[in-house]
């Protein structure tokens, strides 16, 4: 699809409008000033800052909420699992017969 970019000063206001056209849609809008542009630059790099922050530090920072069990595999025996509850750690398996975790001995 071609686009037709043309722009024009109104030299009623001294703005700079430019009209964009998409097939048999039309759009006018105002160019963005130089002061505009260097912001919007300045902007961007400051977010992209933000980010680089973030996704540069490996991991998840997970929140446990009190009374909610937290589980994850034993490093030392992969059979069992580690609970976490209340602060409180013990390694558990899962008993088919009882249907539920039971902590290990």
């Amino acid at each position: 699809m071609a686009v037709e970019v043309i722009r024009k000063v109104d030299k009623r206001t001294g703005s700079r409008r430019k009209r964009v056209t998409f097939g048999s849609v039309t759009v006018l809008v105002d160019t963005p000033t130089k002061a505009e542009i260097k912001k919007n630059i300045e902007d961007g790099q400051v977010a992209l800052a933000r980010l680089l922050e973030r996704i540069q530090t490996p991991g998840v920072k997970l929140k446990f909420k009190k009374g909610v069990p937290n589980y994850y595999a034993d490093p030392e025996d992969p059979s069992r699992l580690i609970r976490i509850l209340n602060g409180k750690k013990e390694r558990v398996i899962f008993s088919e017969e009882e249907g539920k975790f039971v902590v290990c001995k």
